[in-house]
């Protein structure tokens, strides 16, 4: 019904952001199948070998950014095997929580950083309190103010994908950053 009303709107900026998020909702409930797909034992990967451009392109294409909430910069270029749709979800998710969690007052944007065999993405706050084991676990979340967001599943979506792809997630912080990686 929503897509039918969209259509008898005049174009404008609003009718793109619209348009825009229905299709996200689309993907969004493609994404949870599968998920649950995963979570079933029941899917099969797709392996092939990609750039990290491609990679971050499909990424890109599944959210909804404005050009003032990143920053990208690039060191160096290099491909991967990996599922190109299960990949781009687990980089949304960690790109999703940096904006999510950043603290805008202290850094107007997050950062996603390609170095050397690495995705980074660094978004300004408060330190995690406990281990990032605690945070991969399903519907786990800390008792700070980030406990009021989310539903303690995308950490734990991103594990399992990069488990299945034998890549590694890594936390640190540094310079009251919070900085997620995965190292391929």
């Amino acid at each position: 019904k929503g897509k039918i009303a969209l259509e008898m709107i005049e174009e404008s900026k609003y009718k793109t952001i619209l348009k825009k998020s229905f299709q996200n909702m689309d993907e969004l409930t493609n994404e949870l199948l599968q998920i649950e797909r995963l979570n079933a034992n029941k899917i099969n990967f797709d392996f092939q070998n990609y750039t990290i451009e491609t990679i971050l392109a499909e990424t890109f294409s599944k959210m909804i950014l404005e050009e003032e909430q990143i920053d990208l910069l690039q060191e160096d270029s290099f491909q991967i095997d990996a599922d190109i749709n299960f990949m781009s979800i687990a980089l949304k998710n960690l790109i999703d929580n940096g904006l999510k969690y950043n603290d805008f007052t202290q850094n107007k944007k997050i950062l996603i950083s390609v170095t050397n065999k690495k995705i980074s993405i660094a978004s300004s706050g408060e330190k995690l309190t406990k281990p990032l084991d605690f945070y991969t676990d399903t519907f786990t979340k800390d008792d700070n103010s980030r406990s009021n967001l989310g539903y303690g599943l995308g950490l734990n979506i991103v594990k399992r994908i990069l488990d299945i792809h034998h890549f590694k997630l890594e936390y640190h912080y540094e310079n009251r950053l919070n900085i997620f990686s995965i190292r391929f």
